[in-house]
């Protein structure tokens, strides 16, 4: 797969060609592979090889998002037919080539463990359970202060890292449960009562952010803890809407 977009001459603007008329290098300097290893300390990561078969998933995730940084497509440029030098590009596009790399790169992430994605900033991240990445990408509502917006972009973040633990998860869960704590007032007007209750009962009782005898901890947390996070996730651009709402109204 990578081996495809190397052939199309998308690393060549970073990695750049040797040219039997005098050479050429890109920007990843005369000796790329080098210039690979020293930021990332991954040894046969250029040019892509045998090597990347033996690699773990951090390995392989670290060149990934490596290889995202320096891709371009090239949009210009000729063949060199001397003694067979090959397609010299002149002329690249950063973004392109990005969306191009990612489609590829995504076809096989999601395969990978619990599924995987390379997001548009280049990060490979958990992906979002089907049905979902629409509440991700939300807008925010205009009733919700800029601190809590930082605070749930901060926690997605967080809990979607491909690095995250259970304990990650859990803080990300407790940083949305305490932006629905800090509005509980106003969300008994915006929601039924019993609503209301429900949402905290859950964080409070199945050993999300409290310890003891009486919390529940009897279930599967790869399942559990994902459906957690984006219930409050979902609860809290919920209950913004509704508060945007009832402001507009009075």
């Amino acid at each position: 797969m990578i081996e495809g977009l190397v052939a199309e001459a998308y690393f060549q603007e970073w990695a750049g060609v040797t040219c039997v008329d005098g050479g050429w290098t890109g920007t990843g300097g005369a000796d790329p592979a080098m210039a690979a290893y020293r930021k990332t300390r991954l040894t046969g990561l250029w040019p892509p090889g045998p090597a990347w078969e033996q690699w773990d998933e951090l390995h392989l995730m670290t060149a990934i998002e490596f290889l995202f940084d320096v891709v371009s497509k090239p949009i210009d440029g000729s063949h060199h037919a001397y003694n067979n030098c090959g397609y010299h590009a002149s002329k690249f596009s950063r973004e392109p080539g990005r969306d191009q790399y990612r489609s590829e790169v995504n076809a096989f992430l999601g395969d990978l463990g619990d599924g995987f994605e390379l997001d548009r900033a280049g990060l490979v991240v958990r992906t979002v359970p089907d049905g979902l990445g629409d509440l991700v990408a939300e807008a925010p509502s205009a009733a919700m202060p800029a601190t809590d917006v930082e605070a749930i972009q901060h926690a997605i973040a967080k809990f979607r890292a491909r690095g995250s633990s259970r304990l990650d998860q859990l803080d990300a869960i407790r940083t949305l449960v305490g932006l629905l704590e800090a509005i509980r007032p106003t969300l008994k007007t915006a929601f039924d009562r019993q609503d209301e209750a429900d949402l905290f009962e859950i964080a409070n009782r199945f050993n999300l952010r409290h310890a003891g005898a009486q919390q529940r901890s009897d279930y599967d947390e790869s399942i559990f803890l994902p459906w957690v996070f984006y219930m409050y996730l979902a609860a809290l651009n919920a209950a913004f809407r509704l508060i945007e709402r009832n402001n507009r109204a009075d």
